[in-house]
């Protein structure tokens, strides 16, 4: 992960530099801890990384507010990770389901109250079937869609999922409109990484 306070130079960039001049990696990429988009920009500006790895999906689009716009003048790639928000968007979760404390999700959604998170996903049922057949496709199809995104993660473990997934993509995107109305008015300031060490 790159913190923000590492800024644009130093021992750490210097180093992967230098293993990139002799050849030993062919680009030079970071990770942002959090929500916090922002935190790359001076990053992405500097000249010095190919790519730039960031939260982004329906609730956390923030991104595109600050850091896309410079990668893409830049030629830095983005790549947005969790755009299912760690599963959450897809309507896995209901005010019962359970993880153990050993699994990652322990805890994640419950840094509010779960309620909360549940409504906000049902919210987004309206868009569905009109464009998408599900919840997860309309997430999906919310992150391939901005110019300048350049690679959108998701996980691959469960075939059928998968096969989903890929699917997604041979399906026509968001119409303007759509996306423009999931990007602000569904956004959803939180920083479920960090808040999570204080739950009880």
């Amino acid at each position: 992960n790159y913190w923000g306070h590492w800024g644009t130079d130093g021992y750490w960039i210097d180093e992967l530099e230098r293993l990139k001049a002799e050849g030993k990696t062919r680009h030079i990429g970071v990770s942002l801890p959090d929500h916090r988009a922002d935190l790359g920009v001076a990053l992405a500006s500097s000249g010095r990384i190919d790519s730039i790895q960031t939260l982004f999906h329906i609730f956390e689009p923030l991104a595109l507010d600050c850091l896309i716009p410079v990668c893409q003048e830049h030629n830095v790639a983005v790549i947005a990770r969790a755009i299912l928000d760690e599963g959450g968007l897809t309507g896995m979760l209901a005010m019962d389901t359970t993880f153990s404390e050993e699994e990652w999700l322990w805890g994640y959604f419950d840094c509010l109250p779960r309620n909360l998170y549940i409504e906000k996903v049902k919210s987004l049922e309206k868009y569905v079937p009109d464009y998408a057949d599900s919840l997860a496709e309309l997430a999906i199809k919310f992150a391939l869609q901005p110019e300048g995104l350049t690679v959108a993660l998701t996980s691959m473990h469960v075939r059928e999922y998968a096969e989903a997934n890929i699917s997604v993509l041979e399906k026509p995107p968001l119409p303007v409109e759509i996306f423009d109305l999931l990007r602000y008015k569904h956004r959803w300031i939180r920083n479920f990484y960090q808040a999570r060490k204080y739950i009880n």
